[in-house]
């Protein structure tokens, strides 16, 4: 090995072993989700042990200790905490409440104490307790509030309820004697429940469920009754509140707070108001219509809100003026053209506007625009035009519906009206000379980038969306490290709105940049990867696999061994003429430990680690390449699939994938690593083609273009779509830490 490789193993750093450094944290996830001991079958049904207390859900320790391998420290000096020991010995804090006789634990505390994902669900009304690294459903703890909400399996069929209440958004004063309506849905005068406490024969029915969910693109929720109930509404303000009240009724356990998880509905409260009234309140974001309906029966009452539209955005992209929506959820559009003067107008139905506007934009060809409730479930829009505007409108009205998976936007002549989207979350972080930007949007982010000069920038933007959360305008330093004896590089970041609906985000340093871009699961998380162009020699590291004693593939007159060593011999001089530093784990066939073939990659800080493998099948016509990756770096799916495709594309051979496997040396390696399978030594046509130099170096010269495309266009552009575990592995690795509780955050 060169003195060159020597120094840089020596003094080079890569942001891959400084994520692994970040990844370390993940250890004591992995601990207890090793440690958690098999549940019997009545454990792996849902814990119905949470309550609410002080705004915090909570549940007795004795429930979710055991289940997490947790177990009280012999001293406990504070009387509102819970000194903890883990299996490993270590001990944490979480704060703790008495209550009945049982030590009530905090769930957000002791989750991110021990770095688990606690997760609330409203389609089970609970909570989903997991390792972070988990999928949904694997080494998970549902945790369900206390028996009084178990009776509410699942939605009840819209068809089988009948509107008794259509109401606005107009607030009522207090005090304010609502009337009540009866279980056949007749309103009678206001005062006094139609059944008092004390009248015989009428007995307390108990509340059974309570559902907050969406559907059809409306809020709304469910409470069921063991019999026939009475109700009033009430919609109060500051701050704003859905009062619903049931007669005669009772709470088996008064349930202090709960999360709805909703842009409209934020907490869903429940009391025992009087001897015979259950109080629901639905703690709003803001004032809004609704429905109340039942069913036939009467013992499911159903209240169905209006989305609230805080705004809308005016901006011209190209020739098109664009008319972004800024509402809570899709609702039904009806766009007519008007004339005398030319005006657009828009009415979004299910919906209540949170402030009504009067305003004379300065964009072009817009005199004025007007937002106000038109009717009580019905918000207009009408933009007026100037009289020479450029802007072409419809012939004829247009209706849009919300459709699961349909169009974002409705191009109404001229006009492209959008529905706006929120970039809620923004983190950076820096790894070596690596800068990572983590974004988080309400809805699937779409991203478009380009780069300009004097000075270098890269400039990301989000069409159709809005600063949200805590994000404002900002602009910060980051440091990357410097190359060899360098000092570190400065890179400025400037955040914005752009203009009335795209979110720009400017990363400027004083050389070039790359990048990449990575869509996770659910499509409303993106992971920007940028670096400054590789320049200079890079190290590669060649693992000719087998060698020795250990034949591999093949037979004694073409063993694996050889055939693998040969391609890597080929390699190494074609990098090494393309200016690489090439290092190799076996020059000569030698029999060398798996462990120590990664360990050398890792000891070198190496760019790359590449094993060299052919295939083998109990079937002589199985064919083909075949690349292999493990999702510990960003870009080892990029570097498969760059190397993978030009195998393919120079032999000619059937292309069986790129895939993700946990081989040894892929799993040691802390660089970007691949293990590659040439061909089958176990098909004839194969077998042939291999004993031929002429084919193997063919093979060696698609493996160096694949590695080199891969360094000339690392970062930059968008990688493919993860899994739900790659996914979460990546947030984890880039992050170096779970996703803040507390939701939106400036960048830091």
């Amino acid at each position: 090995m060169g003195g060159a490789v020597a120094e840089r193993a020596a003094t080079r750093r890569t942001p891959c072993r400084t994520l692994l450094a970040w990844a370390a944290g993940l250890l004591l996830v992995a601990l207890l989700a090793a440690g958690l001991p098999a549940a019997t079958a009545a454990e792996q049904e849902a814990l119905q042990v949470v309550r609410v207390i002080d705004g915090k859900p909570v549940a007795p320790f004795q429930a979710v200790g055991h289940r997490l391998g947790l177990r009280l420290a012999a001293e406990q000096p504070d009387p509102d905490a819970l000194i903890l020991e883990l299996p490993d010995g270590h001990t944490l804090a979480a704060r703790a409440w008495r209550v009945d006789g049982l030590q009530y634990v905090d769930l957000v505390s002791l989750a991110t104490a021990l770095g688990l994902r606690l997760d609330w669900d409203p389609a089970l009304w609970g909570y989903r307790l997991r390792p972070r690294a988990a999928p949904q459903g694997q080494d998970e703890l549902t945790l369900l509030p206390e028996r009084v909400y178990e009776g509410l399996r699942g939605p009840v069929a819209q068809a089988r309820f009948t509107t008794v209440e259509d109401r606005g958004a107009e607030t009522s004063p207090l005090p304010y004697p609502a009337p009540w309506h009866t279980p056949s849905g007749e309103a009678v005068p206001q005062g006094a429940p139609p059944v008092e406490p004390d009248q015989p024969g009428e007995p307390l029915h108990q509340i059974l469920g309570l559902r907050v969910w969406t559907d059809e693109g409306r809020p709304r929720v469910q409470v069921e009754a063991s019999g026939p109930v009475a109700h009033r509404s009430l919609l109060l303000a500051n701050p704003a509140r859905l009062v619903l009240d049931l007669a005669p009724a009772q709470l088996d356990r008064s349930l202090v707070e709960l999360p709805a998880d909703q842009d409209v509905i934020l907490r869903a409260r429940a009391s025992q108001f009087e001897p015979n009234v259950v109080r629901v309140v639905l703690d709003l974001a803001s004032p809004v219509g609704y429905r109340v309906a039942r069913r036939e029966d009467s013992r499911v009452i159903q209240v169905e809100l209006d989305e609230s539209v805080a705004g809308y955005r005016l901006w011209w992209e190209g020739d098109r003026l664009h008319l972004g929506l800024d509402v809570t959820g899709r609702v039904p559009l009806e766009i007519r053209p008007l004339r005398e003067p030319d005006r657009l107008v828009v009415d979004l139905h299910g919906a209540t506007v949170a402030r009504e506007r009067y305003d004379r934009p300065d964009v072009e060809g817009v005199r004025a625009v007007r937002m106000s409730q038109f009717e009580p479930h019905v918000v207009r829009l009408v933009v007026e035009l100037e009289p020479q505007a450029r802007v072409a409108l419809p012939e004829a009205a247009i209706r849009w519906t919300p459709e699961p998976g349909g169009t974002q936007a409705v191009r109404a002549g001229g006009v492209e009206v959008v529905w706006l989207n929120r970039l809620e979350e923004l983190r950076v972080r820096t790894a070596g000379n690596w800068l990572y930007l983590a974004l988080e949007a309400e809805e699937p982010v779409q991203l478009e980038s380009f780069q300009l000069s004097g000075p270098p920038r890269l400039v990301f933007d989000l069409p159709a969306t809005l600063l949200g959360g805590e994000l404002t305008p900002a602009e910060w330093t980051v440091t990357l490290e410097g190359a060899e004896g360098q000092e570190g590089r400065p890179v400025t970041l400037r955040l914005g709105q752009f203009n009335g609906g795209r979110v720009r985000l400017v990363v400027e340093a004083q050389e070039p940049l790359a990048f990449q871009t990575y869509t996770l699961e659910g499509a409303n998380r993106m992971v920007i990867a940028v670096a400054p162009p590789q320049v200079g020699q890079r190290l590669v590291v060649l693992d000719p696999g087998h060698g020795g004693l250990d034949g591999g593939a093949g037979d004694e007159e073409l063993p694996e061994k050889t055939v693998n060593l040969e391609i890597a011999l080929a390699l190494a001089e074609i990098l090494r003429g393309r200016g690489f530093q090439v290092a190799m784990t076996r020059s000569d066939d030698t029999f060398i430990p798996l462990w120590e073939r990664a360990a050398l990659a890792n000891a070198l800080n190496a760019d790359l680690f590449v094993s060299i493998h052919n295939n083998s099948a109990s079937d002589p016509a199985a064919r083909g390449t075949e690349t292999y990756y493990l999702p510990k770096q960003p870009n080892n799916l990029w570097l498969a699939q760059a190397v993978q495709q030009e195998l393919v594309r120079t032999l000619g051979r059937r292309d069986r994938g790129v895939k993700s496997n946990n081989f040894w040396v892929l799993r040691d390696a802390e660089v970007p690593a691949i293990l590659v399978e040439v061909s089958f030594l176990s098909n004839p046509e194969e077998r042939a083609l291999l004993a031929d130099p002429e084919y193997r170096r063919k093979a060696a010269e698609a493996i160096a273009r694949g590695i080199i495309q891969y360094f000339a266009r690392l970062a930059s552009g968008p990688a493919q779509a993860l899994n739900q575990a790659d996914s979460a592995e990546l947030w984890q690795r880039v992050m170096g830490e779970p996703r803040s509780e507390s939701g939106a955050q400036n960048p830091r």
